[in-house]
């Protein structure tokens, strides 16, 4: 039993020593460089926008991008945002959605 559990710290141990010796260089984020590759642009109310805080955002399979948020859940095209709350579907209980998820056959949770 002794043999084993020396075998396992052993293991363990030079499992680890593998490890840390095989990790990449630690990445150095620069603005400069995202600037250059992307375009960063703000969205607010005034773009369509029900609220100006988001829960969480996803970009779903069907293309689109949603955000949830304390106001509804929020569909972005590229171009414009379309809101789905109490008022636009009745069926909805309530406007705070805290989370999303992707799911099979294209379907949001």
């Amino acid at each position: 039993m002794r043999v084993l559990k020396g075998v396992g710290l052993f293991f363990l141990l030079f499992s680890s020593v593998q490890v840390l010796a095989f990790q990449p260089e630690q990445f150095q984020f620069n603005w400069d460089d995202i600037s250059n590759q992307y375009q960063i642009r703000n969205y607010s109310i005034k773009d369509g926008l029900s609220i100006n805080s988001a829960n969480q955002i996803i970009h779903h399979t069907d293309g689109f991008i949603y955000v949830a948020s304390n106001d509804g859940l929020v569909r972005f095209d590229g171009d414009r945002f379309v809101v789905f709350d109490t008022n636009s579907d009745p069926t909805m209980q309530s406007n705070r959605i805290s989370w999303l998820e992707s799911g099979g056959n294209d379907e949001l949770w």
